[in-house]
């Protein structure tokens, strides 16, 4: 076990059954556990939960800080002690056994600002990884490439700094997406190693439907998490408009605005989440 890896969960009313499972698949991968509570409703379940695990060390905010504020918190208090590296996890996310180990083995490859597993939902037929648009592969299974998300995700605490961290403006969604950006914009690469996984949690699945031969599934976001999604696309496009394809990110959205509105629940609602993000993201200033 490596003295210079520690792992980090982002909590906010996590379901404590999956938490419990969370932390057994990676307490014994591990030295410690941080965890930030994101002013958690159900605190005192989470307290005494933890109290089973000696490695964990739980930091509070009294109110929802969101996930950028919350990672930033989690890789501050890993380097104040003395890690390098933090496995950044969600509450709902389950490694699979050797996953520290795995990640581990790239963390000397030069330039590297994180290194990943596939994360997948086990609920979903076709989850595959939604670590996409690969760079390049290399012979010994590792592919280069554009993002990754936080949860599985072995991260530099070095990267971190140089690259300020992050962006707290963004409260929720799209943060990963954004950071990993900004990241390779310094000269840093994202790894994913093959033969790896994270099982994680993307939503309140319902069904699914097909389009253009390809199948999609309906998550069910609630309108405040469709909100922060658009409004931080926009602000994404903004900000990173000269290095990124403008198209595809404009076409994801696009897509993504149309299942919410069309074929998910609660579609009054969700359009009137898009029709806020859209406002709010075109006032946010970069």
């Amino acid at each position: 076990m490596r003295e210079d890896i520690a792992a980090g969960i982002v909590l906010f009313n996590p379901n404590l059954e999956r938490l419990e499972q969370n932390l057994k698949a990676v307490s014994g991968q591990v030295l410690k556990i941080f965890l930030i509570d994101n002013g958690s409703e159900n605190i005192h379940g989470i307290q005494q939960l933890l109290q089973e695990y000696s490695v964990c060390r739980l930091l509070r905010n009294e109110i929802n800080k969101g996930v950028a504020v919350a990672l930033n918190q989690l890789m501050k208090e890993a380097e104040n002690n003395g890690y390098t590296w933090l496995l950044t996890l969600d509450d709902d996310s389950v490694c699979e056994n050797g996953l520290v180990q795995k990640l581990s083995a790239f963390t000397e490859r030069p330039d590297v600002g994180i290194i990943c597993a596939d994360a997948t939902d086990d609920s979903m037929t076709n989850s595959g990884s939604v670590n996409k648009h690969s760079i390049r592969s290399e012979k010994d299974g590792c592919e280069c490439v554009e993002s990754c998300i936080t949860a599985g995700s072995l991260t530099s605490i070095r990267a971190w700094k140089t690259i300020g961290g992050f962006d707290e403006r963004m409260f929720i969604d799209f943060v990963d997406v954004e950071y990993c950006t900004r990241l390779r914009t310094y000269g840093y690469q994202i790894w994913k190693v093959a033969g790896t996984k994270v099982h994680q949690q993307y939503g309140n699945i319902s069904g699914h439907f097909h389009f253009l031969g390809k199948m999609y599934y309906l998550f069910n976001y609630p309108p405040i998490r469709i909100y922060y999604s658009v409004r931080n696309q926009i602000y994404y496009l903004k900000k990173h408009g000269k290095v990124i394809c403008k198209s595809r990110q404009l076409f994801f959205l696009v897509g993504y605005v149309g299942k919410r509105i069309i074929f998910e629940k609660d579609r009054y609602k969700s359009l009137c989440a898009v029709i806020r993000g859209v406002k709010d993201g075109i006032r946010m200033r970069v």
